[in-house]
This record gives C-alpha cells, sequence and structure tokens, in this order.
C-alpha cells in the first residue's frame, strides 16, 4: 500500500514529454495554474457567430454529449416563485447553507420510493 506521506518519484523525460504532448493535442486538460493561463492565451476568441449550430445551444449540446435522443425541452425558473413548503425549505437550504430538516428529508425519502415503484 502507498504510504500518503511518500512524494512521488520525479517524472522522466519521456514522461514528461508525452504529457506535454498529450496536453498539446488537447487529449489532458492543463492542471497548474500557469498551464491554464498559457492554454488560455493561446486560443482564439470566437464570436457566437463563429460556432456551428450544433454548439450554439449548450442545453442540447449536453443532451447530445450525455447520449440524449429525445427532444429536449428547456425551462427558465429564473422567474419563478417556490409555491410549497418543500420549494421553500430547499430554496432556505440552499441559500443559507444550512442542512435539510428532517421533514423534507422524509418527504424526499417518500419521493424517492415513489419513483422507483
Amino acid at each position: 500500500m502507498n504510504d500518503p506521506h511518500d512524494h512521488p518519484e520525479p517524472l522522466s523525460r519521456s514522461e514528461k514529454e508525452l504529457l506535454r504532448s498529450l496536453r498539446l493535442l488537447g487529449e489532458l486538460a492543463p492542471e497548474a495554474a500557469d498551464e491554464v493561463q498559457s492554454a488560455e492565451n493561446a486560443w482564439d476568441d470566437v464570436t457566437e457567430e463563429e460556432l456551428p449550430d450544433s454548439l450554439r445551444d449548450p442545453i442540447t449540446l449536453a443532451a447530445s454529449i450525455a447520449g440524449q435522443t429525445q427532444t429536449v425541452v428547456q425551462a427558465s425558473f429564473e422567474d419563478a416563485e417556490p409555491t410549497t413548503f418543500v420549494e421553500l425549505e430547499m430554496a432556505r437550504v440552499a441559500r443559507l447553507g444550512n442542512t435539510i430538516s428532517d421533514e423534507i428529508e422524509r418527504r424526499m425519502e417518500q419521493d424517492r420510493a415513489q419513483a422507483a415503484s
């Protein structure tokens, strides 16, 4: 078993070159702050008009990546007001970062059980 306090072996020259090549080809995402900054500086700005139609709608794009074949319906909840106790409670928890009450936990478990059956 590896000791978490052990330092990893330094990368060999060929390993460093392999990682560099994979990053340059876009196969690995940059990780360190300087790598991210370098990658961002290398990108050309693209306007929405320059994007192909298949990339313009992020919802449809995400659905296609996830393998969804059904029609994607977009809904906007920005102006929606919470109308039930559960919605108000969940909004409170999200706003304050508190724990969910026992009542809401119980209702969520009931909903899960009902959805599973």
